[in-house]
């Protein structure tokens, strides 16, 4: 594991005290500073990392003569930039999973400790940081510096906005462990937005769809087109008030009256559809996994060690990788469930399992032999009807998990040639190449015109 620590900041709040030194050399108590602090801990990791910016040669120079194994990386544009810039510098170094560490924060260093025992990312809060506060500032300035930060049921529905109400009951410590994938998909997502330039501007999670105060908030931004993408019902008011500021409106998924007028009305999922109009609204669904090279063949016969991938969306509350991965009838399988190369790995299984989100629709267009397990209600309503249609195959997380799934799986194996047939041909009717880029094509068109 390694330790990052980011320090490339001026500490401009601190007065003058910057002027002489970085955040990492001040003096907490008599001649010990920060870094003879955090120093202490440096042992229980395979190699340091800091991040320096200001005053970076006086800095790095005296963290060297301090600890020579201590590896340098240089923030030159730190003026501009902020925290997170500072660490993705670190992505040529980092080979391993990471405890990163704001420069400028005091905490009991047996907070490092633990956090090290515990697999996994996970953020440490502070629950009794109020007193603290109190010790250098008033309630006003306090509800003016402080963030806001929700937690429900031990996970964080919101961090780093500005503070509305009543102060939150937490408070984030300036100290982050991650896990190497995350890492490297956090990596992956920020170099997205730098070099598309994309505008990452996240609404209050409070503002409810399409309300009021919604449409204050779009409407103070400047733009020809806006796509909405959710399931929840548009009103004319709403419809009204954006039409004065984008001269595209389409939505997808989005319930609306019928006297409604919106520029490019999709619906791939909405469940109140018959069931005819939804198997054929499906190739309305827009796939990543279009843009895969090939769609490569499946070999399923009982002579192979097959191939099978697993996915259940971000967060596998029923936890049904591990469920799978315990049953040991399961010998000659190999199972993989690896997100780095998710479309390569998922075109190239011989049977994917999977829950009823956007995946099985990645599955149905790389022509799998699929068996579905839905997490939610809504998606056993699409699952129903692509079960019906001989599309997948379907079991469900109850007492006989371990046994349906290893039927299913023998009746897999066991399929004809023209069995086999009849579902990719089945699969086919619901989404292909050519419904994909039908649909691109036509969101194309529409925005295409206004510019």
């Amino acid at each position: 594991m390694q330790l990052i620590i980011l320090a490339s900041g001026k500490g401009s709040r601190l007065g003058k005290i910057h002027n002489y030194s970085s955040k990492l050399f001040l003096k907490i108590y008599k001649k010990i500073t920060t870094f003879d602090y955090l120093h202490e801990c440096f042992s229980k990791f395979k190699e340091t990392i800091i991040v320096l910016g200001f005053k970076y040669h006086v800095n790095k120079e005296k963290i060297l003569k301090k600890n020579k194994k201590i590896k340098i990386v240089r923030n030159k544009k730190y003026k501009s930039t902020n925290m997170v810039e500072s660490l993705f510098l670190t992505k040529k170094k980092v080979n391993s999973d990471i405890v990163i560490i704001y420069s400028d924060v005091i905490f009991d260093l047996d907070i490092i400790y633990q956090i090290i025992k515990i697999k996994g990312s996970l953020l440490p809060i502070n629950t009794g940081w109020l007193r603290f506060w109190k010790l250098r500032m008033n309630y006003n300035k306090i509800k003016k510096d402080a963030e806001d930060l929700i937690v429900s049921q031990g996970r964080i529905q919101s961090i780093g906005n500005k503070i509305e109400k009543k102060l939150p009951k937490f408070q984030y410590m300036g100290i982050l462990k991650i896990n190497r994938k995350t890492f490297n998909n956090l990596f992956k997502f920020y170099k997205i937005l730098n070099n598309r330039k994309i505008n990452f501007i996240s609404i209050d999670y409070k503002i409810k769809d399409f309300s009021k105060q919604e449409l204050n908030f779009l409407k103070s931004f400047k733009s020809k087109v806006i796509i909405f993408d959710r399931l929840s019902s548009i009103n004319k008011t709403f419809l009204d008030g954006l039409k004065s500021n984008y001269k595209r409106i389409i939505g997808i998924d989005i319930k609306k009256k019928s006297n409604l007028n919106i520029d490019l009305h999709i619906n791939p999922l909405q469940n109140k559809f018959t069931l005819n109009k939804k198997s054929k609204n499906y190739k309305n669904n827009i796939l990543p996994s279009v843009f895969s090279k090939k769609i490569l063949k499946n070999k399923i016969n009982s002579k192979k060690k097959l191939s099978i991938f697993t996915f259940f969306g971000g967060y596998d509350f029923k936890n049904i990788n591990e469920k799978i991965q315990k049953i040991n009838r399961f010998a000659w399988l190999n199972i993989k469930n690896n997100e780095r190369n998710f479309y390569l790995n998922l075109n190239k299984a011989d049977i994917v399992i999977c829950s009823g989100g956007l995946s099985i629709f990645d599955a149905i267009y790389f022509n799998k032999i699929i068996i579905a397990i839905p997490q939610y209600n809504h998606q056993l309503i699409n699952l129903r009807l692509l079960f019906n249609k001989k599309i997948c195959f379907l079991i469900k997380t109850d007492k006989n998990f371990d046994k349906n799934l290893n039927l299913c799986l023998k009746k897999i194996i066991s399929l004809r040639p023209a069995e086999k047939k009849l579902i990719y041909r089945e699969q086919r009717k619901i989404i292909s190449q050519n419904s994909q880029i039908k649909l691109l094509n036509k969101i194309h068109g529409y925005s295409k015109s206004i510019f």
